[in-house]
């Protein structure tokens, strides 16, 4: 399977703003409980949802925004290719900024494959990427 990847510039580039923000942030920042379970595979783990909302909560302690700007789908040459069971059907590749409460800006991108198969259509393996994207992006940086 394809990995996702993100990146962002140095952080010592990073207007002040920014930079302070996400430190208080990650001094705000608590560990999810693994709310959710997985029934077929039989393990517990904590949401993208759960994840994105304490994300949220400690972006805000640190004055910061995150703001998903755009997303696009980029499909596999050739057309979709067998993963197992399922079906990699492209890569899914979003930028979001996060904003400081003084102006400053950071742009973060990032990808995740999208897989379809066993009930999932390619629509639903999009979203699907892009929601554990955005949660790994967050898990990155808080």
């Amino acid at each position: 399977m394809t990995n996702a990847t993100v990146s962002t510039q140095p952080p010592d580039s990073w207007p002040k703003d920014v930079a302070v923000g996400v430190v208080k942030a990650q001094a705000a920042a608590r560990a999810v409980k693994k709310a959710s379970r997985n029934q077929h595979a039989r393990y517990d783990y904590a949401s993208a949802e759960d994840v994105m909302a304490a994300s949220r909560d400690a972006l805000a302690d640190g004055g910061l925004g995150f703001v998903l700007v755009g997303w696009h789908l980029l499909p596999e040459d050739g057309g979709p290719q067998p993963r197992g069971k399922l079906m990699l059907i492209g890569t899914v590749v979003a930028t979001w900024y996060l904003v400081g409460n003084d102006g400053g800006c950071v742009q973060v991108s990032g990808s995740m494959p999208a897989l379809a198969g066993l009930g999932k259509p390619d629509d639903k393996a999009v979203t699907t990427a892009l929601t554990y994207l955005q949660g790994y992006v967050l898990r990155g940086l808080l």
